[in-house]
């Protein structure tokens, strides 16, 4: 893809899922990925697949991205072993607890937003810290198609993923004349393992290939691709918006 060959990127929830799949495709452009994620197996993985490759190269590192101190070493790690930062690809999140408003709790709200939408906004502070160094760069941040409709039993994830296209606009006025684009991608239902396993465990989830015109599920790599162009210097004029990826979810 135009434009991605060298470039430094970080990919945050990078060991399994969306995450996993853009770091893929990143190292096969020639990118140098950094994987944050807190499944340390789940990023050693893919970061050894992409070194194995030999055509990008990859590092991996444990990250709690609700942490300020783990996401300011996240990027310093990458700024020490590549010298810059490029770009972000921020995947890492929670799923939904599975509860009405009225049963859910402060302390799982609270949690839900740390990782969701404080954690966004710490990525987006240090990355773009470290990008007005590198000369610019591209933020994607993965959201829902829960940030524009509502979700059952879910209002926790609802709420938290319409803050990440709140911070996306925001973040996206501040840094235009900066040279830093920032967007979000609104995946639908994706077959993750995060979303498999909230499928499982929530009985009023409903069933996203029946909800969906295109009468299934996303391959991760089909969200991926999406937020690779927007890394990319292909979507050079795109900048704050939320791009829905979801078999026209939204529009029925």
């Amino acid at each position: 893809m135009d434009g991605l060959a060298n470039k430094s990127i970080i990919v945050t929830g990078g060991g399994s899922g969306i995450g996993e799949a853009a770091a893929v495709l990143l190292g096969r452009a020639g990118c140098d990925v950094t994987i944050a994620d807190m499944n340390s197996e789940g990023g050693a993985r893919v970061a050894a697949a992409i070194n194995a490759e030999g055509i990008g190269r990859a590092q991996s590192l444990v990250t709690d991205v609700s942490n300020e101190d783990a996401v300011r070493a996240m990027v310093d790690a990458a700024m020490a072993t590549y010298g810059k930062l490029d770009g972000a690809i921020n995947s890492a999140g929670l799923p939904p607890v599975g509860k009405k408003v009225y049963d859910l709790s402060l302390a799982e709200f609270e949690r839900n937003y740390a990782v969701n939408l404080r954690g966004m906004f710490l990525c987006f502070k240090y990355q773009i810290q470290a990008m007005l160094k590198s000369g610019g760069g591209s933020i994607v941040a993965i959201a829902s198609t829960a940030a524009q409709r509502g979700l059952q039993d879910s209002v926790e994830y609802c709420a938290n993923k319409a803050g990440v296209t709140g911070l996306v606009r925001g973040a996206a006025v501040d840094c235009a004349r900066q040279g830093i684009r920032i967007n979000a991608v609104l995946p639908g239902g994706t077959l993750t393992p995060m979303s498999m396993a909230a499928v499982e465990s929530i009985d009023s989830m409903p069933d996203a290939s029946a909800m969906c015109p295109l009468a299934r599920w996303a391959q991760p790599v089909e969200i991926a691709n999406a937020a690779v162009w927007l890394i990319s210097d292909l979507s050079s004029y795109v900048h704050g918006t939320a791009m829905a990826v979801d078999g026209a979810q939204l529009i029925v």
